[in-house]
């Protein structure tokens, strides 16, 4: 049972200098690919309700409407309407007008599915569960995420949260986790950090997988 994160201590290098402890830019990075790629893989295990239907079609929408000079943006005030905005039911309104004017806008509604699914979503009970299933498994681990998420909206800019959130570009994955990682070996105990917050992705991924192959399988 602890076979993995024993074997993940005994693999890290530790040079030392002046009695202190420091961790090699080349392990840093080793540790931000293996959690970026675990999170990505959280992330697409998630309900297929939240990417269809759900406030993440807004990633659909920034890749086929906004053009390059107005796409930074429309990827800021995505960030800052779901961190500022959360509750607000016209929380993406200033996105879509960074992309579409608004006369434009109101003659699209009808006819964009993409727009038809963030703004007047159809959601079924079987939807609602779905979402409620993922939600439990999270929780579960609301401790480690909840330290990695605070840690991106200090570290990482707008298009590396936008690359996150929409799994749009691992390279910006990996180099916010980077950054995540960087910010936080400035605090103590990183090697215990860093060998639970794996272990508990690990171990996320996994149930997250079950799930997803059980609704599959009732679906």
């Amino acid at each position: 049972m602890y076979r993995g994160p024993v074997i993940l201590f005994c693999m890290v290098f530790i040079v030392s200098i002046n009695g202190v402890s420091i961790k090699p830019v080349s392990s840093i990075d080793n540790d931000a690919i293996e959690l970026a790629q675990l999170a990505e893989n959280i992330w697409s295990l998630k309900p297929a309700v939240l990417r269809t239907k759900g406030p993440l079609v807004i990633c659909q929408f920034i890749d086929k409407y906004c053009t390059n000079e107005n796409r930074f943006q429309a990827i800021s005030s995505m960030v800052s309407s779901i961190v500022n905005e959360y509750r607000s039911k016209h929380r993406y309104a200033r996105v879509l007008n960074k992309c579409i004017s608004k006369t434009v806008l109101e003659e699209t509604k009808q006819s964009c599915p993409i727009l038809q699914q963030l703004i007047s979503p159809t959601i079924t009970q079987q939807d609602k569960f779905n979402i409620i299933q993922y939600q439990r498994v999270l929780m579960k681990y609301f401790a480690e995420l909840n330290i990695l998420i605070s840690h991106m909206q200090t570290s990482c800019n707008d298009e590396e949260i936008h690359g996150f959130l929409c799994s749009s570009n691992m390279t910006l994955i990996t180099t916010c986790t980077n950054k995540i990682l960087r910010e936080i070996y400035n605090d103590n105990n990183y090697e215990e950090f860093i060998i639970k917050t794996k272990q508990a992705l690990t171990d996320l991924n996994q149930e997250l997988l079950l799930l997803s192959i059980k609704t599959e399988i009732e679906n």
